[in-house]
């Protein structure tokens, strides 16, 4: 599993341990993480995939660096998404995320729009 995959997954698990909060982010406790038997089997390396998903600005914690007792009650929190939305030039943009690819709405239509003329 690559670096990418494991950070997918730590954010499926800190929204299953952790409470949602009212910006739509999500926060659990270190202890409560690795704790846990599911994490402990899916992670070889929690702390690792942690603060990967800290440099990707995924998650927010103090420190740099967990240890197991000592960070127990240090708070995780799994950001919110940025909106899918946004206006520019007066048009609505929506915008669906693919991966890291971001493909805008109005570039489709467009396309789509010509292929219709096209065919008339």
């Amino acid at each position: 599993m690559n670096v990418e995959e494991e950070v997918e997954r730590l954010k499926q698990e800190i929204k299953r341990l952790g409470k949602p909060q009212p910006d739509d982010s999500y926060k659990v406790t270190f202890g409560v993480l690795f704790n846990d038997d599911q994490c402990a089997n899916m992670f070889e390396a929690l702390v690792g995939t942690l603060r990967a998903a800290k440099k990707r600005k995924v998650v927010a914690y103090d420190g740099e660096l967990l240890l197991q007792g000592v960070h127990d009650n240090v708070e995780i929190t799994l950001k919110a998404l940025p909106p899918a939305t946004s206006t520019v030039q007066g048009y609505y943009v929506e915008e669906m995320i693919i991966g890291r690819i971001v493909v805008d709405a109005p570039s489709i239509i467009k396309k789509e729009e010509k292929v219709k003329r096209r065919k008339r």
